[in-house]
This record gives C-alpha cells, structure tokens and sequence, in this order.
C-alpha cells in the first residue's frame, strides 16, 4: 500500500465503517485492524467493507507491538483513526482499548515516518473543564485554552478517555500532526446499535419518546471528512469539538418518524425508553451526560472555523441515511 492508504484502529464499528466508506468513495485503501471476535459480532459490516474494498487485518487479540508489523508491511499511513470506543466494561479493559493501543500505536507512527495525520477520536462529555460563556439566550461550550486543565471526569469511559487525550497529546510529532476530535452521539448510516434500533421500531409505530434526555449530536461522516480537511493543514496538534447539533432525543425522534413516513399517533414517557435502554448498559453513560446537559448548552466549533472547516453535514440527511440503512438491513 505505502502513504496512500488509511489506517483504522478499532473500525469494524459504526464510526469506523463510516470513516471507510468516506475514503473509499474518494479512491483510497483502507485497512482495519480488529480482533476475530469482533468480525463475528458484526459480520454484516464485515461483509458489506469488504464488498467496496476495504482490507482487514484480523487478530485474536490487538496489540501493540502489531503496529510495528504493519508498518513493516504497509508503510506509514496517510491518517491513522484511533476510534476504538467502549462504553462500558472493566476499568483495565477501558483503559487498555482508550489509553495503551493508541498511545503506543501512535507513538511508534511518529517514529516512523513524518506527514502522517493521527486522530483519536474522544468524547464531546469532559465536563469541569470547558471554557463557558453566555452567547444572547445561549450557554456556549467552548475548548479549554489549556488541554484538559481541571478537568474532572464522572464515568470511567470520560475518565479514560481524558487519559487517553494527555497521552496522545504528549507525543513529539516529529513531523506528523496529532488531533483530538470530540464529537457527540453520532448519526448516521450503520447505526446497528441498539439504541438505534429500538428509536427505529418505535418510529415505525408512529411512537414518539417525550423529551428529557438532552445530547451533543455529530454527524458520523464529518469525523472523515475533518480528518480529509486538516491533512493538508500547517498544524502539529490541536483538539476540536466536532459537535454541530445539540437538542433533545425527542425532537431527534420525531424526525425520524417524519422520515419513515409511519405518523405520531402516541407518545411514550421518556422514562419508558430508559427502561429498555437500561438493559443494554447505554445509560450508564448517558445518563450521567444528559444531566450535566443544560436546555440552553451549545457547543463552540470556533477552532474548527478559525481553521477554515465549514459544511456541516445535515441532520436530515444523516437520520434518513441511518434509516435507510436499518430498513435495507436485517440484524
């Protein structure tokens, strides 16, 4: 392959399949390295990257030395996406897959090569240490001036992945770029979780949740298509909120059932969606950030713009290809 493919650390997900349908659109090679037990869990994802040329490196297990492997074989890559993202689990788990592989996968890039553009996907949820201002009738989050000063995580997903982040950041880049990107509930085609699929059922029902739960919303495709813009860009690190919609999962809701075409015809407490989503652990991370979520809290994409990044993808468009995606696909 060379410089001219994208390298994916944790990608057979709902990002990562994102990030490589983008660049395969625009003619380049992906790789994705995951574990075995992963292409069985998601064998329809599996399937439909390898059917647009997408390559893999499979392995029981992750680890960091096979970053060295895949540098020997594959040169340095043009971006390496660090996106592995688990929401929950045991803390060594947590930290291994948010701090140690990317770090250390990262570390041995920049060694190994300059131009490269490495990117570790975080979390647009690290509360205690944003900037805050009141913009008209707005609460306007912006990025820290200093990485991370004072921050103080809540769940063991925020405090591992600020770990992650100081790390990341602490690299020389000797000539490659390293950014932060911090997007919000993402959207977008692939979305097979499950959370997803119960607001789908419920759409189709013409069953609309109630309002409560307040979330930062990004794009999935703009995670690719940021890192495509600032591989070109005179930096050498930064972090960006990547978060262009901010709004209640309700009113989220009614416009996928407005895109399903089903009507409202009931709604529901959206104490009664917690229930179902409870059993799927998706809460125990949620929650703790719609909390914090005041009705009036946007978030600042001023470092982004100062750069030049602008055209955010619609939210219409992402829900309709999300829904388009789970009424084509039997998971």
């Amino acid at each position: 392959m060379g410089r001219d493919y994208i390298l994916i650390l944790g990608g057979l997900g709902f990002l990562g399949a994102n990030i490589s349908e983008f660049h395969r659109e625009r003619g380049d090679n992906v790789l994705i390295v995951c574990r075995k037990k992963s292409v069985y869990k998601r064998w329809f994802l599996y399937e439909s990257l390898r059917e647009i040329g997408v390559e893999f490196l499979i392995r029981d297990t992750v680890y960091p030395e096979l970053i060295t492997d895949i540098l020997r074989q594959w040169g340095v890559p043009q971006i390496l996406y660090n996106v592995i993202g688990k929401l929950h689990g045991r803390r060594r788990d947590l930290i291994y897959s948010h701090v140690i592989l990317p770090y250390t996968w990262s570390k041995e890039v920049t060694e190994k090569g300059e131009g490269t553009l490495i990117i570790y996907v975080s979390h647009a949820f690290q509360f205690g240490c944003y900037k805050i201002r009141r913009r008209g009738g707005e609460i306007l989050i912006e990025e820290e001036e200093v990485h991370l000063r004072n921050c103080i995580p809540k769940t063991p997903y925020e405090e591992t992945k600020a770990l992650g982040e100081r790390l990341i950041l602490s690299i020389e880049t000797k000539g490659c770029k390293i950014v932060i990107l911090r997007p919000g509930l993402l959207v977008g085609r692939y979305s097979y979780h499950p959370e997803w699929k119960i607001l789908y059922k419920l759409a189709k029902k013409g069953i609309l949740i109630g309002k409560g739960i307040r979330v930062p919303v990004t794009p999935a495709v703009d995670i690719p298509r940021i890192g495509k813009f600032l591989l070109d860009k005179d930096m050498d690190k930064d972090w960006f909120h990547v978060v262009p919609y901010t709004l209640d999962i309700g009113e989220l809701h009614r416009l996928m059932i407005k895109l399903v075409g089903a009507g409202e015809k009931i709604r529901i407490p959206v104490g009664e969606l917690l229930k179902k989503i409870n059993k799927i652990r998706y809460m125990n991370v949620m929650l703790p950030i719609s909390m914090r979520l005041h009705e009036k809290m946007v978030y600042s994409l001023k470092k982004l713009g100062d750069v030049g990044y602008v055209g955010w993808t619609s939210l219409t468009r992402v829900i309709r290809e999300s829904v388009k995606w789970m009424e084509s696909t039997r998971i």
